[in-house]
């Protein structure tokens, strides 16, 4: 870039952003996490006594071996349809169970990728393994990146893991870890996602008889495309409650009918919002006309508003 011209500096490659489990939810087993983004609704599974609690913003889940322990299940075919993704979420270990997972999917041991906080049990270790069964498959593992310990007991870590279908050195499919913002492991592989069975989604729990995780997610992420390294430390930066690429609340379009002297307003939404719209004559007094407008979506209009007068103006807020 030139330190002269701020139009040269480097921007973000944001992939569309896909699915998005926020943890907004309060509840114990059996409780819905919903996608705010993508619709596809994961649920806390009741397995037993070790239970699995979403509240203040995090899904946490007690860990402990796999037949007593509470894990997070995501919808299947979440990423066997893309050909290029990410992965991102902000995790903090509570204890170290035996190779407990950050997350995992597939449908076997022989079909699966998975992260897991620790090898074994020790803090120190960790693993990314991917297995195809299958011709032209070809197995590929990481192990023990990103620092010791690599999931430091209740400390937040910023995980992303990247897939880029075509960005090996011969056109191989290439894998990216960074921990907070840093790359810490790459590698080619000729394995594809199309390839991949993900009947299963956890979080928390493995395809092995590994234990479940003691652990709690402050969010989790799927793009739709490959993260470059900026989007990664832009994406830490902003933290687990703002996602990258999600537009300023703006008005987006005013129209006025000469006929019937009324004004229409669309603006950028949040579905599940309600809005407060004020209008003013001389941009001091202000009063709603609506104080509870329903969004419509992603993007939102209300019209019939009187524009009789010399002059109009018109703002938007979100409903207290």
């Amino acid at each position: 870039s030139d330190p002269n011209d701020p139009n040269s500096l480097p921007n973000a490659s944001f992939p569309g952003l896909a699915h998005r489990w926020g943890f907004d939810e309060d509840g114990g087993a059996g409780t819905t996490l919903i996608d705010s983004v993508g619709g596809a609704d994961g649920v806390i599974e009741d397995v037993g006594p070790n239970d699995g609690i979403v509240g203040n913003g995090v899904v946490t889940l007690a860990g402990g071996p796999k037949d007593q322990s509470d894990f997070v299940r995501l919808p299947a075919n979440l990423m066997s349809p893309l050909a290029d993704a990410s992965i991102e979420t902000w995790v903090t270990q509570h204890s170290t169970q035996n190779w407990s997972r950050v997350f995992s999917f597939g449908s076997s041991t022989e079909n699966v990728m998975h992260m897991s906080f620790t090898r074994g049990a020790d803090i120190n270790l960790n693993e990314l393994r991917w297995n195809l069964a299958g011709a032209g498959a070809a197995n590929i593992t990481f192990q023990d990146f990103g620092g010791s310990p690599t999931n430091p007991i209740d400390q937040q870590v910023h995980w992303v893991v990247t897939i880029d279908d075509d960005g090996g050195a011969a056109g191989e499919t290439h894998l990216s870890i960074f921990k907070d913002g840093r790359l810490v492991a790459e590698g080619d592989t000729n394995n594809d996602l199309s390839q991949t069975n993900d009947a299963d989604f956890f979080l928390g729990r493995s395809q092995w008889g590994d234990n479940t995780a003691n652990a709690s997610w402050d969010e989790f992420r799927i793009y739709d495309g490959v993260m470059d390294p900026l989007a990664v430390q832009v994406s830490r930066a902003l933290g687990p409650d703002e996602y990258p690429g999600a537009s300023d609340f703006v008005i987006t379009d005013i129209t006025y009918d000469s006929a019937s002297q009324t004004a229409a307003i669309t603006w950028n939404s949040t579905p599940g919002a309600f809005y407060t719209i004020f209008v003013s004559e001389d941009g001091e007094a202000w009063g709603d006309i609506e104080d509870a407008y329903p969004s419509q979506g992603d993007t939102t209009t209300y019209d019939s508003i009187d524009a009789a007068g010399e002059r109009l103006l018109i703002r938007v807020g979100v409903s207290e």
